[in-house]
């Protein structure tokens, strides 16, 4: 063999060898794809059943222990109902009781919280604006909006809302605002409000600023309870407050394993002596989902 040929020979191996690299790393990317998804797929089934499991124990526990506001030496659950994340069966668990949340039913309240977020001429409309759309009647009330103020392919209600997230469609709410409020409304049933419960920015909300951080602050080292509230409070007093759980929560379950996040929520009624001893209000399979 000559010189030339010797060389399109060696031109020709390169060329295969580097054809048969280019399979080899092909395969190997695939097979790390696929020994990825398999990974994936399986955490993802762990963190399921994690909350499935966890929900179960969570339901067993409710109806064998009464839940208490900051525990006792009976025995009963020391869990925060005022939706502290704490750790519970092998997941991170919420529990918020809805007598701590600001009621879409609630216009007095709801203002304040429009207010917390927004100027004095926005939350005026977005309160007329929800008076109008639950109200019985098609008369825009002032700052408020009936059907003729919304496109065609949103049907105002007049009815009470059903979830919160119908807030969303208001005429005055963006996205953003709606996203800033959701985290603290509730539209189950409440005839009263529990301060002992209230998340640290409702409690901003109600009274302001400064009783909100003297309220945080003692509840963080567990002193405070209804006789303390009444302390720091002085004259602020609302015949509308108990201070014992009200039997209403809003659950949260977030389970890791490994890049996968899920949770789940709902808000339910318990009523242990009842033939079915829970109703639900809302329940969100896939509240959060996550593959990091």
């Amino acid at each position: 063999m000559n010189q030339p040929q010797r060389g399109i020979a060696l031109l020709q191996v390169l060329f295969l060898s580097m054809i048969l690299s280019v399979m080899l790393i092909s395969m190997h990317l695939k097979a790390k794809a696929a020994l990825t998804l398999a990974q994936e797929l399986t955490d993802r089934a762990q963190a399921e059943l994690q909350l499935y499991s966890a929900d179960a124990e969570f339901k067993f526990v409710v109806l064998s222990q009464p839940l208490t506001l900051q525990g006792s030496e009976n025995g009963q659950l020391q869990w925060n109902l005022h939706d502290e994340p704490f750790a519970f069966a092998g997941i991170n668990m919420q529990v918020q009781d809805v007598s701590g949340l600001v009621n879409l039913y609630n216009y007095n309240d709801m203002a304040r919280l429009f207010r917390y977020f927004n100027d004095e001429s926005t939350a005026a409309q977005l309160v007329g604006q929800l008076q109008d759309w639950q109200d019985d009647d098609k008369d825009a009330g002032i700052n408020g909006a009936e059907q003729s103020a919304y496109p065609a392919e949103v049907r105002v209600r007049n009815q009470l809302m059903q979830t919160e997230s119908e807030i969303r469609f208001l005429k005055s709410m963006t996205p953003a605002q709606a996203d800033l409020l959701l985290p603290w409304l509730s539209t189950a049933p409440q005839s009263y409000q529990n301060p002992l419960v209230m998340p640290d920015l409702v409690l901003q909300v109600m009274f302001g600023k400064t009783l909100a951080d003297q309220l945080t602050r003692l509840r963080q080292t567990n002193k405070l309870d209804g006789d303390m509230l009444r302390v720091v409070m002085g004259a602020i007093h609302s015949d509308d407050w108990v201070f014992g759980p009200s039997g209403s929560y809003r659950v949260t379950f977030t389970s890791e394993v490994n890049n996968v996040k899920l949770s789940r929520r709902y808000t339910i009624r318990l009523s242990p002596y009842q033939e079915d001893p829970f109703t639900y209000w809302e329940y969100v399979n896939q509240y959060h989902a996550e593959n990091r």
